[in-house]
């Protein structure tokens, strides 16, 4: 409860304590927050009255050099939380490849000439008459004696996953 308190205070602090933000015409917009600036545009949050657009070109060149070093810091913070995601996802990735590594992918094909391949896992059903298999085209079920003398073998000498 303690922690949900300091961080709305500390939200109401930094939009409190904004920036005062001065045009060339003499405006002076107080308590503000930039939300966005594309070098031509300003789009600013301003405590009390909501969200403007002003032109770059009517800032003070002070508050210009705020707004683009301001800018300059989003960037390289979007940048950085891009990078980020990237290593994430790549772990993510790597994570699977290591766990798809230890999986044993196998195929069986029926007297009848049906094969199904890509097999990752399957267990023994009905005294091991029969086979449940997983495998990319869904799940099968499978008599034993009715696939092919390999396969059948193949069952009996790979431990089900």
């Amino acid at each position: 409860m303690k922690k949900g308190v300091l961080c709305v205070l500390a939200l109401m602090t930094a939009t409190l304590a904004g920036a005062d933000l001065k045009l060339r015409d003499g405006t002076v917009y107080r308590n503000t927050k930039i939300l966005r600036s594309d070098g031509t545009v300003v789009e600013l949050f301003i405590a009390g009255f909501g969200v403007k657009k002003v032109n770059f070109s009517q800032l003070l060149p002070e508050d210009q050099a705020k707004v683009t070093a301001q800018a300059k810091a989003d960037a390289e913070a979007a940048a950085a939380e891009a990078r980020q995601r990237e290593i994430n996802r790549k772990e993510s990735e790597a994570k699977v490849a290591a766990r798809m590594a230890g999986v044993k992918v196998i195929a069986l094909k029926s007297k009848k000439g049906k094969t199904y391949e890509g097999i990752t896992s399957w267990e023994w059903e009905k005294n091991n008459a029969g086979v449940k298999i997983n495998y990319p085209g869904g799940i099968a079920h499978l008599m034993v004696d009715d696939l092919d003398d390999a396969s059948q073998k193949l069952l009996r000498e790979t431990p089900p996953k």
